[in-house]
């Protein structure tokens, strides 16, 4: 009898912990947030496999299984050596995985998607949002300029999808290359009326040989989710695709009077707008050019003069923190500059008490960074940490 009633509290308390486990595992995250949250899909039916390495090092595949086109992905761990991807996506309530060789440029494509904005502009969004009006909402605001107040949505007869953007990746263009053939084709050899250009890869960065998100971009410092959590590391072992030299692959927006300048979807001035990138913020630099460079600005690609963009050392001096009258209780706000001017461009304003790196003193004034704002601030207000 003993026996028997600690085998039926052993049951009981197993069902009750698998019934406080299943609300946890359902709502983690659902197929809507999952598509949301993903930069690509498969363009066509994919062979996954599963990979083992020899003692050599070379790579063992074996067939699994295949996904279907249409599915939303997100890229895992990177074999740049032998070619290797490895897919992540959303199955049954699960999140799955498996790897697959990276040949085909119809394997995967973009989900993004081109929104013409009633006030001439365009942005470009994951598709998925196009089902949540809420969140697509949010997202588009969250990019919008500091004090801009846009009426997009609700209502939406003034965004619409005005065309796919299909970039393609492939084993000449991921990841290391910035370019890959869209599959164009032409009755009268390359270069007919039917061709394609060829269109930009997406941007991945990684860390380590594994894709990773990046949180918050730092001339020196940047904040990856790495295994599920937000970690500081040095933005020069965070590695993207793109074709500027080491010192020109992080910028910051540099606007000191208009506090803004134009991101543009091809390299002239009647390129069309994309958005405005606002002073101060630090970007990735994809392409560097003498008079454009092609960056990446709050999720969307596209080309700005370069003479709108500034570089610095990522040699940092340490901490500091913001005070005034040597008090640092967060009552009152200071002024974050563009350039160290008391005229140039107010880039932030930043409570007394906020950390921030600093990078240097020079004339009175420091170079400081926070949270993806790269500015300078009167030596009065900052207090350097010894």
């Amino acid at each position: 009898m003993k026996n028997a009633s600690l085998m039926k509290a052993g049951l009981c308390l197993m069902l009750l912990a698998l019934l406080m486990c299943l609300p946890l595992t359902s709502y983690a995250i659902t197929e809507q947030e999952w598509n949301e949250g993903c930069g690509s899909k498969t363009g066509q039916t994919i062979q996954l496999y599963d990979i083992v390495y020899d003692e050599n090092g070379g790579v063992i595949s074996t067939p699994t299984h295949t996904v279907p086109g249409g599915l939303y992905i997100r890229s895992g761990k990177v074999d740049s050596d032998s070619g290797w991807l490895e897919l992540r996506y959303y199955q049954n309530g699960s999140i799955c995985s498996g790897w697959m060789k990276m040949y085909n440029n119809d394997d995967l494509v973009s989900c993004s998607v081109m929104l013409s904005i009633d006030d001439g502009t365009c942005t470009f969004v994951n598709e998925a949002l196009l089902k949540n009006p809420e969140r697509l909402h949010e997202v588009i605001n969250a990019s919008a300029p500091a004090g801009v107040t846009y009426t997009w949505i609700p209502g939406t007869t003034n965004v619409h999808a005005e065309g796919k953007a299909e970039i393609v990746w492939d084993s000449a263009s991921y990841p290391s290359n910035t370019t890959a053939p869209s599959g164009g084709s032409s009755s009268s050899g390359t270069g007919g009326k039917n061709s394609t250009a060829p269109t930009p890869a997406p941007v991945v960065f990684q860390y380590e040989g594994a894709a990773v998100e990046v949180i918050r971009l730092g001339v020196s410092t940047s904040t990856i989710l790495l295994n599920e959590e937000e970690t500081d590391v040095p933005t020069a072992e965070v590695t993207f695709n793109t074709t500027a030299e080491e010192d020109r692959r992080i910028a910051v927006i540099h606007a000191p009077r208009t506090g803004k300048c134009t991101l543009r979807a091809k390299a002239s001035e009647s390129g069309k707008m994309v958005k405005s990138c606002m002073a101060g913020h630090v970007v990735p630099v994809l392409e560097y050019g003498k008079e454009w460079c092609r960056i990446l600005y709050n999720g969307a690609e596209g080309y700005v003069l370069t003479s709108c963009l500034k570089w610095y050392s990522a040699e940092t001096q340490g901490i500091g923190v913001l005070s005034y009258n040597g008090e640092a209780t967060g009552s009152t706000t200071i002024n974050i500059r563009n350039a160290p001017d008391g005229e140039s461009f107010k880039v932030a304003e930043w409570y007394t008490g906020t950390q921030v790196q600093v990078f240097g003193l020079d004339d009175g004034w420091y170079e400081i960074e926070c949270d993806e704002i790269h500015g300078f601030v009167m030596d009065e207000f900052l207090t350097v940490e010894e």
